[in-house]
């Protein structure tokens, strides 16, 4: 029986999906080898007297290979009939089954000997016939790599290879002839050796496999959405992939409300990416589902519907009431003006003067200059609209006076040159004039460090007395009723009086003090039960002696001073201990002598006590704080955090690096257990002052400040005061809580504030460069702080830098630098206050200072410190000048609040370039009963 795949029910059956015709793949294959067994042509009827057919096979190798070789049998023959059908055996395994073609190209796997046979039928009653041929393979042939099931030769098993499977099983010359370049042998699935109907359920398993498997459709409802009522609209961005399968059902897509206390609105609800309305606030639950036809998947996602929110009114910031002059030019701007829930669209400034009202859009932070032609009290007001039509407005008050005229300084006259005695009277005769006012105040000086003062026109006294013999320049300033001054000087020349008298050795020991007007004078130490300081530089006067021509003074023995007619000698110890003092006078025939003497106790002065090893990496400390026993640094790049423990100042230890990077920090302060560093226009930053633990606790930025820059931060207890500016303010929080600081007040300041600076836990400092005035805030109720009077600095002089240190205020100023001691509860004003008068320093004297048990150190330059001794407010003089031990660049002083040697001794810690801190005694002697 002859199978012929190409008939047209084997064509009709292969064209009809399996799952149109059959239940499965099995059946459907096994339908289409059954149609073509069932067209196949029946065989011949047997002939009677039939000779059977003639086999003849060559065998011959394909050019250039060893293994592929053609068979023929067209030379086979029937001697009465035809040959009609062939079937080689190649030997190795395989062979084709009858077909009708009389040639075939075989491929043999291995090197080997094989007998390849060739059987023939006739068209009578299909008697066979055979021949054979030895074939010689000497190497296997390695064109052809199996995959089992892929008959048509695509790389692919898919049902595009059931045809040609078909062909191979039913009619192998057919399929040779169909597919020249495939191999039968890929139709061997089932490993046996041949290609037939045993590969037939292999075959169908393979089909299976490759078949794609339907999968569940992938849903994602999308991210969580929130609404505001009225409008209540959000846009659902859910997303739905599938494979496609099953391929007659249509892929279902469907958005609901799961939950929710009301109606929802879907745009689509069949589309993943749909808008949904809703009109109740609350929390609603949508989900998102799809449906494939035998498989469902579903996602959910969460709408916060919010109702409609209440606008609160803007808040309209006119700026501080003013005085100004008519003609001058006075600015406003709004910029303290805000929104809490929305944003300033429009402003208007009415000057209230009659003139063009000025208008914009926006938020009011544009300066508005305007001119008033007269003088009077006027109210600009400024009006500023949300962004919800609300509105709010405020009043500053302008007062403009008439310009005062230009005025005239006065004159001062210290009257003629004159000649004098030693200890006899000098008569003066000065006189001032003033030719647009009044002499408000004078002031003599005489020239041997005294001076007198005095107010009005009368220059009283009008005689002085000069113990010595010399010549001095009497010098007369004035003051008229507008602060302009006037000098003029006499020169007075002092003569020894002719004669002599007893002679009697009497001398003082003296000091050098610097007066508030930076004038010095040696003047008498009244209480030497205080020891004097090792270096600090005495004088011993003897010129109260009488009747003396020749001194001499010596020290345990040495002379430290001799002369005629000097009864001066200046000097300087470098050990301490008691020291004996004597002076020895002579009259000029030497004949006649006196001596005098008396005990000194010279102190300890400054001394290094240690110096800070150099850290892991070069730290050099511009700023700092102390807390407890540790000392918190910021190094010179303004990014990295140390600490060190300084209670044991004769052996500092290294620096702790414990942060890096922490930006750019221009001020450091710690309390109750945290550090807060100034960021500047980056705020405030607040860390753990833990040196095992350093965290950052809370960060508060501009927003929280108000859109402000911070220039100064302090601190008291749990509270946190920062200084602004742009707006200029002062915000007090209570950080008892770091992760949720709360605002406590707000106090509004003016004059262009420059630093802040903290004076003990009583009082904060405030310089105000460009109004020359200092605010002065009490914090003794740290919660409340509240803000006291803001005393002038020095007249008609510009101020830019401020310390404070041990109720010790300097203020750099173009004029050198001013000194105040801070008075609690003092005369000059309500709690607390300053003293009058500043001390002035010259202005080749640097910041900062350091101030301690009414020792005042401040750098003259890299190596020397001025050291200032200041008992009493009104009289300040220089102590010494000091070099410790090259202890480096003096960028600032931490006192030990203890001190190394007792409270009589505090140790001054000073930075040092480089590395850290050296330790160094301050040099404050204690009190001997």
């Amino acid at each position: 029986m002859r199978w012929d795949c190409s008939a047209p029910v084997f064509r009709r059956l292969h064209s009809v999906k399996p799952i149109q015709k059959c239940s499965n793949i099995s059946l459907w294959v096994t339908c289409i080898l059954c149609a073509c067994v069932a067209a196949a042509p029946s065989p011949a009827e047997a002939c009677d007297g039939n000779f059977p057919p003639r086999a003849a096979l060559s065998a011959v190798v394909v050019a250039g290979g060893t293994a592929e070789f053609t068979f023929d049998g067209s030379g086979s023959w029937d001697t009465d009939g035809t040959v009609v059908e062939y079937w080689f055996d190649f030997g190795d395994g395989f062979n084709t089954g009858w077909q009708s073609s009389a040639s075939v190209v075989h491929i043999y796997a291995e090197a080997g000997t094989y007998s390849a046979l060739l059987w023939v039928r006739d068209d009578c009653d299909g008697i066979s016939g055979y021949d054979w041929e030895t074939i010689q393979v000497t190497a296997p042939g390695g064109e052809w790599e199996a995959l089992p099931g892929d008959l048509n030769c695509d790389g692919l098993v898919s049902f595009a290879d059931v045809t040609p499977f078909a062909t191979a099983v039913l009619d192998p010359g057919a399929y040779a002839v169909a597919y020249p370049d495939c191999d039968i042998r890929n139709g061997d699935i089932n490993g046996d050796g041949e290609t037939g109907f045993d590969d037939v359920n292999p075959f169908v398993e393979l089909l299976e496999a490759s078949l794609p498997q339907n999968q569940a459709p992938s849903v994602d409802a999308g991210p969580d959405r929130t609404a505001t009522l009225p409008n209540g609209t959000v846009q659902l961005a859910g997303s739905v992939s599938d494979d496609g399968l099953p391929e007659d059902d249509t892929l279902s897509i469907t958005w609901l409300r799961y939950s929710g206390p009301g109606y929802v609105s879907f745009a689509n609800a069949s589309d993943p990416q749909t808008a949904a309305t809703f009109t109740v606030a609350g929390e609603y639950v949508l989900k998102l589902t799809a449906d494939d036809g035998e498989f469902l998947a579903s996602s959910m996602m969460t709408v916060v519907v919010y109702a409609e929110p209440v606008n609160a009114p803007p808040t309209a910031n006119a700026g501080a009431d003013r005085q100004i002059e008519v003609g001058q030019a006075v600015l406003f701007n709004g910029i303290g003006s805000n929104d809490t829930d929305g944003t300033l669209v429009a402003w208007e400034w009415n000057f209230g003067d009659g003139s063009q009202a000025v208008n914009g859009t926006g938020a009011p932070y544009s300066y508005e200059s305007h001119t008033y032609t007269q003088a009077g009290t006027y109210y600009a007001t400024l009006t500023v609209w949300d962004n919800d039509g609300a509105w709010d407005d405020d009043t500053a008050k302008v007062v403009v006076v008439e310009p005062e005229p230009d005025n005239l300084p006065p004159t001062a006259n210290a009257g003629p040159n004159q000649t004098g005695e030693v200890d006899v009277a000098v008569q003066f005769s000065g006189s001032a004039s003033d030719p647009d006012g009044v002499i408000a105040s004078w002031r003599w000086q005489f020239g041997d460090g005294t001076s007198a003062d005095g107010t009005g026109n009368s220059f009283a006294p009008a005689s002085h007395t000069y113990s010595q013999a010399g010549t001095y320049y009497a010098k007369l300033t004035v003051w008229d009723d507008d602060g302009d001054w006037d000098d003029d000087t006499a020169i007075i020349t002092i003569e020894e009086p002719v004669g002599g008298g007893t002679l009697d050795a009497v001398f003082e020991v003296q000091h050098y003090v610097v007066d508030e007007y930076g004038n010095g004078s040696w003047e008498q130490i009244t209480n030497l039960s205080v020891p004097i300081e090792l270096g600090l530089q005495v004088r011993f006067d003897a010129s109260d002696s009488t009747g003396a021509y020749h001194y001499r003074f010596k020290s345990d023995g040495e002379v430290i001073g001799s002369g005629i007619g000097n009864p001066y000698a200046v000097y300087a110890y470098d050990s301490p201990g008691w020291k004996t003092i004597e002076l020895t006078v002579y009259d000029e025939t030497y004949m006649q002598t006196d001596v005098v003497s008396m005990q000194l106790q010279i102190a300890e002065g400054m001394r290094t006590l240690s110096v800070m090893p150099v850290p892991s990496r070069v730290f050099r400390p511009v700023k700092w704080a102390l807390h407890g026993n540790d000392v918190w640094a910021i190094s010179e790049d303004y990014t990295d955090i140390g600490v060190a423990d300084i209670s044991n100042p004769e052996n500092l230890p290294r620096l702790q690096i414990v942060a890096q990077g922490v930006g750019g920090v221009s001020q450091l302060v710690a309390a109750n257990g945290k550090l807060y560093l100034n960021n500047g226009g980056n705020g405030v930053k607040v860390y753990r002052a833990d040196r095992n633990n350093f965290e950052l606790l809370q960060h508060l930025d501009t927003s929280d400040l108000g859109g402000a820059w911070a220039i100064g931060v302090a601190a008291v207890d749990d509270v946190l005061y920062v200084c602004c500016t742009m707006p200029e303010q002062l915000f007090a929080f209570d950080m008892s809580n770091p992760a949720q600081p709360t605002l406590l007040k707000t106090i509004p300041l003016s004059g262009g504030v420059a630093c802040m600076r903290q004076v003990g836990d009583d009082l904060l400092t405030i310089l105000a460069s460009s109004s020359r005035t200092v605010h002065l805030i009490d914090v003794r109720n740290s919660a409340n702080p509240v803000k006291l009077a803001s005393p002038l600095l020095v007249p008609s002089t510009f101020a830019d830098r401020m310390e404070v240190c041990d109720n010790v205020l300097a203020v750099r100023t173009l004029d050198g630098i001013a000194i105040w001691k801070v008075e609690f509860g003092g005369s000059s004003g309500p709690w607390p206050g300053l003293s009058d008068t500043p001390h002035m320093l010259d202005t080749e004297l640097g910041f900062p200072i350091g101030a301690r048990n009414d020792r005042l150190f401040i750098p003259r330059n890299s190596t020397v410190l001025d050291k200032y001794n200041w008992q009493v407010a009104s009289n300040m003089y220089l102590a010494d000048m000091v070099n410790p031990d090259g202890a480096g660049m003096f960028g600032g002083f931490v006192f030990d609040p203890d001190g190394v040697t007792g409270p009589g001794e505090p140790v001054l810690m000073i930075a040092v370039e480089g590395f850290g801190f050296a330790a160094v005694s301050a040099g404050f002697p204690a009190v001997t009963p």
